[in-house]
């Protein structure tokens, strides 16, 4: 659990604790610094954020959320016709995540096909990070605004700009030019 959540409680409804611009607001804080954990690629050092941490942030923000599995397969990696090493092969798995009130999220997630880890659930896991990502979760050390001049209108439902009906042009300068 990151340290700056540990003040938010975890909602005992499932529905209506919190109003949507609470909720978006919850979901993209930054997380401490000491939360991200490295990782080598290749020949560069990556900076990440935990599963965990992402699975905590999404019950103390939204309290109710569901992660489905849409599909996982294994694959072989590009510029290789047959697969002869565990190294040549990705476990890749879509997920979709459902925030009640935010709506649902696709992602993938890859992992190499490795015998000393499970690559089906790093797969999911990466799914799921991703999703999360989608709605806001900073993923990336650095990547969230500062949550001191975002602080959430405690009156104020996010505004939805108004959509034109289909089939219907412009008016106006637009329609005179035409």
């Amino acid at each position: 659990m990151a340290e700056d959540d540990a003040d938010v409680p975890i909602p005992t409804s499932l529905i209506g604790e919190r109003t949507l611009t609470e909720l978006l607001f919850l979901l993209r804080r930054p997380f401490p610094p000491a939360t991200f954990r490295s990782r080598k690629i290749d020949d560069r050092l990556v900076r990440y954020t935990p599963i965990g941490a992402v699975i905590d942030r999404l019950n103390r923000a939204a309290g109710a959320w569901n992660f489905t599995i849409v599909g996982a397969t294994l694959e072989t990696l590009p510029g290789t016709q047959h697969a002869q090493t565990a190294e040549e092969r990705v476990c890749i798995v879509v997920g979709e995540l459902t925030i009640p009130g935010l709506g649902a999220r696709q992602a993938h997630g890859m992992a190499a096909w490795d015998v000393a880890e499970d690559p089906l659930t790093r797969a999911e896991a990466d799914a799921l990070r991703h999703a999360a990502g989608l709605f806001g979760v900073p993923l990336i050390e650095g990547t969230a605004k500062d949550p001191s001049s975002q602080q959430p209108p405690a009156d104020r439902q996010p505004t939805r700009r108004p959509r034109r009906p289909r089939g219907q042009t412009l008016g106006g300068a637009a329609a005179a030019a035409g």
